[in-house]
């Protein structure tokens, strides 16, 4: 299974350098019969519905190694990595 990632990112109601596991999150494509839409990943609260694209702007957008490093040991998806 292939998953089209846009990206890893932070919680935009906190710090970079605070951030935890419950703080980070990744964003992908979703495709079905009714159209195209992104959801989201988050290593404590698993999927999440992303409707707000906007939103996105506001959070702090990461590297995948840095969302594996804040994320620790705090099971994610190998086909989200």
């Amino acid at each position: 299974m292939r998953v089209n990632v846009l990206g890893y990112y932070i919680d935009r109601d906190v710090k970079k350098e605070k951030a935890g596991a419950a703080d980070v999150f990744l964003v992908y494509e979703n495709a079905n019969d009714r159209g195209t839409f992104l959801e989201g990943y988050t290593p404590i609260g698993q999927h999440i519905n992303i409707s707000d694209k906007a939103y996105l702007d506001e959070c702090t957008k990461i590297t995948k190694d840095e969302y594996k490093g804040i994320s620790k040991n705090y099971y994610t998806p190998k086909e989200y990595l």
